[in-house]
C-alpha cells in the first residue's frame, strides 16, 4: 500500500490543502507547531476513524467552521488506486471508499482493504517517533531487555506492561506467607468469624435473667422521677428568694441616703458642667492677656536701644558689586600665577623638542594630512614586514624539525615491515587452517557467560520451588476444605490450579535445561577453533605497519613542500624591505627632515612637530589672556581702595578690606530689619490685648449669672450645691432600677432580710445531684439491658454474623477463581512468548541483524535473541559479545530501530503498509544519522516511508523534489 495524495478539507489548523506523495520516501519539514503531528494524526484518523469526544486522543476539529475531515488516495495490490474520504458527520466520521471503476463502498469494505488492520496495531508497528528512543534513556538495566523484546513483538512496551500487571495483581491477591494480599486477609477474617460464631451460642443463656431485671428497674425509675420534680421545685423557690434579698437591702439603703442629702433645688440644668466649661475658657485667656502685656512693654524698651549709621548704607551698591566680583578676582589671581608658570614651561618644552628631533626650524616641517597618511602607511608596512620576519623564522625552524622527524619516522616504520617472503609464508599458514578465529579473551568471556547462565538457571529453579510449594499447599488446603464443606466448585478450582502449577514446573524445567545445553555446545565450538591465532595476529600487524609507512611517506612529502615554500617567502621579504627603505628616504626629503630616520620613526617625528606647533600657539594665546586679566585686577583694587577711605578701614590687604566692608553693611541692614519687625510686633500685640480683655469680661458675666440662678454668692457654695444635686440624681436612677428588678422576681413568700438562705439551697441541690446520678446509672443499666434483649429477641446481631460469614466464604471463593484466572493468563502469555521465540523471532532477527549491521557500518555483526528472561546480546566485529545494557545509548537506540524495521518487514499482510517516522534520529551524531537515512532509502525500495522532521540540517540527505515544506 502506498499513499499517493493527501487532501485536507478541515483538520486542526489545516484546511483546503493537499499534498502529492509521488516518491516512496517523502519528507515533511516544518518548524514546531507547523502541522507535522496534525498530518500524522490525519492519516490515522482517515484510515481508522476519528476518536470520539469522550476519548482522550485529540480530535483536531477545525476552529474556522470549515468541513471536518478529508481524503487519502492509496495504491493497493488488489484494487489499484482507491480514494478514502472521511467527514465528521458522526462521532467516528462517515467514510466513503471510491474505486477506479466508479464504485463506492463504506466502512466494511475499507476494513477488508486494510486486511483487518486497526488503529492501535498500525500505530504500534508502522508509526513511531522520538518517544520510543527516549524511553531507552530512562529504563534501568533490568528492564531494558524486556523493553527491547516487547518492541520486537508488538512495536511498543505494552507486552512488558501486561506481564508486570499480571504479576502485580497475583501478588496483590495472594502470597504463601503474606499478610497484606487480599486473599490472605480474607482467609484470616473468615477464621475470626468462625470463632465469634461459637461465642454467640453461649450468650443465649443470659436472656432469662435480663427479662426479670428489666421490670424492677422500670418501677425504680418512675419513683426517682417523682422525687426529683419535688426537689427541683423547692430549689427554684429558694433561688428566687436569694436573688431578691440583696435588692431589698439596697433599696432600703438608697432611701435613707436621699433623706440625708436635704434640699438641692433650685440649681441650673447641667450647672456644674457649664460652670467648669466657662472657667476652663477664662483661665487661659487671663494668662495670655498678662503674657502679651508683659512682652509688649519689654519690646518697647528694646526698640529704644537700637541706633543705625545711614552713611554706611549709602555705600551698599558699590560694595555689593565688588563682593560679586570677588570670586572672579580670586580666580584671576590664581590663574595669572598658573599662566605665568605655563608660559615658562612652554619655552622649556620647545627647547626639549628641538633637542630630541634635531630639527631647528620646526615650523617649516610639512605635517599635512597627505604626509601623515604616507608616513602611517610606511610604518604599517614596516611593522608588517617585521612581524612577517618573526613568523618566517618560527615557521622555518618548525618546518626543518618536522622534515627531519618525518624522515626518521619513515626509516623506523620500514624496519618493522616483514619481507615479502616472510609475509607469503604466514599467509600460506593461515589459508591452510581455513577456520574462524577468536581471541583468547573472547573465549574466556564465553566460558564466564556459560557459568553465569548455569547459576542463573539454578537460582530461578530454586525461586520456582519456593513459589510452587506454598501455592500447592494452599491449593490442597482449599481442596480439602471444599470437600469437607461440600463446596465442589472450590475443590474443582483448587484441583485445576494444582494441575496448572505442576505443568508449569515441568515446562520451565525442560526449557532451562535446553538453554544450558545450547550454551555448552557453542563454548565447545569456540575452543576447537582456536589454533592459528598468533599467525593471523602477525599478518594484521604487518598490514598495519605497511599502511603506516605509506602515511609517513605522505607526511614527509608534505613537510618537504612546506620547507621549500618558506625559503621562497624569505626572498620575497628581502625585496619588500628594500622598497620600504627607498620610499622612506624620499618622504624625509619632502618633509624637510634628516634622511637618516627610519619608517618606524616618521609618525613619532610628525607627532613631536605638531606638538611643538601647538605649544607656540598656546604661548601666544596665554600672553594675550594675561594682559586682559591684569587690566581687570588693577580696576578692582582701585575701587576697593576708595571704599577703604570712605568708611575709614585700617586693613591693607584688598580682600580683607572688602570682607570688613561687607560685614559692616550686613550688620547695619540686620539692625534696620530688626527695628521694623519689632515695630510690627508691638502693633500686633496691642490688638491682641484689646481682644482678650473683651473676651474675659464676657466670660466673667456668664459665671456670675449661673451663681444667681443657684441662689449662692461664691464659687465654693455653688460647687457644694452642685455636688449634692448630682448625688441625688444618681441615687434616684439606681433606686428606680432596683424596684424594677424586685418586681420581676415574683416572690410569693415573705422574705426575711436577716435570714441566710444559702445553706438551705445547698442542702436541696446536693439531694438533687444525688438523685440525678442514681437515675443516670439506672438509665445506663436499663439501656444496655434493653439493647441486649432486643438483639436476642429479634436475632439481628446473630443473623448479621451468620450472614457476614456466608458472604466472606463467597468472597474467598471469588478471589480464588480470580487468582486461578490470572495464573492461567500468565501461563498463556509465557506460552505465546515461547511460541514467538521459536517461530517468528528467528525470522525477524535475521532482518534485524542485517539492519543493525548496516546502521553500525559493520561494527556489530550479529544479534542473539534472549533466552527466557535474559537480555539481547550483540556481537562486535572482533568477536566480543555485549549485553544491551553494556553498550552506549546511541548503540541501544540503533538496536531499537533495527527491531522496529524488522518487525514491520516481517508483519504478515496482503498489503505493505507505509512507515511513518517522526524525528527519531535527533539524538544521533552525524555518522549515525547518515547511516539511518541511508537505511530509510533502502527500506523505501520495498515500502513507502513518510519522514517528518523539524531539523533543517537533515534536509541535505533527501532529494528536494521529495520534500514538502509546511
Amino acid at each position: 500500500m502506498r499513499i499517493k495524495k493527501i487532501t485536507v478539507y478541515g483538520y486542526g489548523k489545516l484546511h483546503d490543502i493537499s499534498f502529492d506523495l509521488t516518491s516512496h520516501l517523502h519528507t515533511f519539514f516544518g518548524e514546531n507547531e507547523a502541522g507535522k503531528s496534525t498530518i500524522r494524526s490525519f492519516i490515522r484518523h482517515i484510515l481508522f476513524g476519528f476518536p470520539t469526544k469522550s476519548h482522550q486522543e485529540q480530535r483536531y476539529e477545525p476552529k474556522t467552521g470549515t468541513n471536518y475531515g478529508g481524503s487519502i488516495v492509496v495504491e493497493t495490490k488488489e484494487h489499484g488506486d482507491v480514494t478514502i474520504e472521511r467527514v465528521g458527520r458522526t462521532a467516528t466520521g462517515d467514510v466513503t471508499v471510491y474505486f477506479a471503476d466508479g464504485k463506492t463502498a463504506g466502512e466494511e469494505v475499507l476494513s477488508k482493504i486494510l486486511s483487518g488492520m486497526d488503529k492501535q496495531l498500525f500505530q504500534d508497528i508502522f508509526s513511531f517517533d522520538l518517544h520510543g528512543l527516549q524511553r531507552i534513556h530512562y529504563i534501568d538495566e533490568g528492564e531494558l531487555g524486556k523493553y527491547l523484546f516487547s518492541a520486537s513483538m508488538t512495536g511498543t512496551d505494552k507486552l512488558v506492561e501486561v506481564e508486570k500487571k499480571l504479576e502485580k495483581e497475583m501478588d496483590a491477591l495472594y502470597k504463601p506467607n503474606g499478610r497484606k494480599p487480599e486473599l490472605n486477609i480474607e482467609l484470616q477474617q473468615m477464621k475470626e468469624l468462625h470463632e465469634e460464631y461459637g461465642k454467640w451460642q453461649r450468650k443465649l443463656v443470659e436472656y432469662e435473667q435480663l427479662v426479670e431485671t428489666k421490670q424492677y428497674i422500670t418501677e425504680e425509675l418512675q419513683a426517682l422521677a417523682h422525687e426529683k420534680e419535688n426537689v427541683k421545685r423547692t430549689i427554684r423557690e429558694i433561688e428566687a428568694i436569694i436573688t431578691v434579698q440583696p435588692l431589698l437591702l439596697e433599696e432600703k439603703k438608697y432611701t435613707e441616703f436621699i433623706l440625708e442629702l436635704g434640699e438641692v433645688e433650685p440649681f441650673p440644668t447641667d450647672g456644674m458642667k457649664r460652670y467648669d466649661a466657662l472657667l476652663a475658657q477664662l483661665q487661659p485667656l487671663q494668662a495670655q492677656l498678662m503674657t502679651y502685656e508683659k512682652r509688649q512693654a519689654e519690646l518697647i524698651q528694646a526698640l529704644q536701644t537700637i541706633e543705625i549709621d545711614e552713611s554706611i548704607l549709602m555705600q551698599e551698591a558699590i560694595i555689593r558689586k565688588l563682593s560679586k566680583q570677588r570670586e572672579k578676582y580670586e580666580h584671576f589671581m590664581r590663574e595669572r600665577e598658573v599662566l605665568a608658570n605655563s608660559l615658562l614651561g612652554y619655552n622649556k618644552h620647545m627647547e626639549h623638542i628641538k633637542e630630541k628631533t634635531g630639527i631647528s626650524a620646526i615650523t617649516t616641517v610639512d605635517t599635512s594630512f597627505q604626509v601623515k597618511d604616507r608616513a602611517k602607511e610606511l610604518e604599517e608596512k614596516y611593522r608588517s614586514l617585521h612581524v612577517k620576519k618573526q613568523q618566517l623564522d618560527d615557521s622555518f625552524s618548525v618546518a626543518r624539525d618536522e622534515l627531519e622527524q618525518c624522515e626518521a619516522n619513515v626509516r623506523h616504520m620500514q624496519e618493522k615491515v616483514l619481507s615479502d617472503d616472510e609475509r607469503r609464508l604466514y599467509e600460506q599458514k593461515v589459508q591452510a587452517t581455513g577456520s574462524m578465529f577468536h581471541s583468547p579473551t573472547f573465549i574466556q568471556q564465553s566460558k564466564e557467560k556459560h557459568e553465569r547462565l548455569k547459576q542463573s538457571m539454578q537460582k530461578k529453579h530454586q525461586q520456582l520451588i519456593l513459589f510452587l510449594v506454598p501455592t500447592c499447599i494452599v491449593a490442597m488446603f482449599l481442596f480439602g476444605y471444599g470437600l469437607l464443606s461440600t463446596q465442589l466448585t472450590l475443590s474443582l478450582v483448587s484441583l485445576v490450579l494444582i494441575g496448572m502449577l505442576l505443568f508449569l514446573y515441568g515446562f520451565m524445567k525442560k526449557d532451562r535445561a535446553e538453554a544450558v545445553r545450547e550454551s555448552k555446545r557453542e563454548l565447545q565450538q569456540l575452543e576447537q577453533s582456536d589454533s592459528s591465532y598468533e599467525e593471523q595476529l602477525k599478518l594484521q600487524q604487518d598490514t598495519q605497519y605497511r599502511q603506516l609507512v605509506e602515511v609517513e611517506m605522505f607526511k614527509y612529502k608534505q613537510a618537504e613542500r612546506t620547507y621549500d615554500n618558506i625559503v621562497q617567502k624569505f626572498e620575497e621579504w628581502e625585496r619588500q624591505s628594500f622598497e620600504i627603505e627607498r620610499e622612506t628616504r624620499q618622504l624625509c626629503v619632502e618633509m624637510n627632515v634628516p634622511q637618516t630616520m627610519s619608517a618606524s620613526q616618521l609618525s613619532y617625528i610628525i607627532q613631536q612637530v605638531e606638538e611643538a606647533k601647538h605649544t607656540v600657539h598656546e604661548w601666544t594665546a596665554g600672553k594675550k589672556k594675561m594682559e586682559l586679566m591684569d587690566a581687570f585686577l588693577d580696576c578692582f583694587e582701585k575701587e576697593v581702595a576708595d571704599i577703604q577711605m570712605n568708611i575709614s578701614l585700617r586693613e591693607e590687604d584688598t580682600l580683607s578690606i572688602l570682607t570688613l566692608a561687607v560685614e559692616k553693611i550686613e550688620r547695619e541692614k540686620e539692625l534696620s530689619e530688626r527695628r521694623k519687625v519689632m515695630e510690627s510686633k508691638i502693633e500686633e500685640w496691642a490688638e491682641q490685648v484689646t481682644s482678650l480683655t473683651l473676651t474675659t469680661r464676657h466670660l466673667e458675666d456668664e459665671l456670675h449669672d449661673l451663681m444667681q440662678k443657684a441662689e449662692v454668692t461664691n464659687e465654693e457654695a455653688y460647687r457644694a450645691k452642685g455636688k449634692a444635686k448630682e448625688l441625688y440624681d444618681d441615687t434616684m436612677k439606681s433606686l428606680s432600677f432596683l424596684r424594677t428588678q424586685i418586681s420581676a422576681c415574683s416572690v410569693e413568700k415573705d422574705v426575711y432580710l436577716g435570714y441566710n438562705y444559702d445553706d438551705e439551697l445547698q442542702t436541696f441541690e446536693q439531694a438533687y445531684v444525688s438523685l440525678s446520678e442514681k437515675e443516670k446509672a439506672i438509665h445506663e443499666q436499663f439501656a444496655t439491658m434493653k439493647v441486649q434483649l432486643e438483639q436476642m429477641e429479634q436475632g439481628k446481631a446473630y443473623a448479621s454474623l451468620v450472614h457476614e460469614l456466608e458472604i466472606k466464604k463467597a468472597q474467598v471463593k471469588e478471589k480464588i477463581k480470580r487468582f486461578g484466572a490470572l495464573a492461567i493468563a500468565k501461563q498463556v502469555l509465557m506460552e505465546t512468548k515461547q511460541k514467538y521465540q521459536e517461530e517468528r523471532l528467528p525470522h525477524m532477527m535475521k532482518y534485524a541483524e542485517e539492519y543493525f549491521r548496516f546502521l553500525t557500518d559493520g561494527e556489530y555483526v550479529r544479534i542473539f535473541a534472549p533466552l527466557a528472561d535474559q537480555m539481547f546480546v550483540i556481537e562486535h566485529q572482533d568477536g566480543q559479545r555485549f549485553l544491551a545494557t553494556e553498550v552506549s545509548q546511541g548503540t541501544a537506540e540503533q538496536l531499537y530501530l533495527s527491531l522496529r524495521f524488522a518487525l514491520a518487514k516481517t508483519y504478515e499482510s496482503v498489503e505493505k503498509y507505509p512507515l511513518i517516522i517522526d524525528d527519531s534520529f535527533v539524538n544521533f551524531d552525524k555518522k549515525r544519522t547518515e547511516r539511518a537515512i541511508m537505511l530509510l532509502h533502502e527500506v523505501a525500495k520495498e515500502r513507502q516511508v513518510l519522514f517528518f522532521t523539524c531539523h533543517e540540517h537533515l534536509l541535505s540527505l533527501f532529494q528536494r523534489e521529495t520534500r514538502t515544506n509546511l
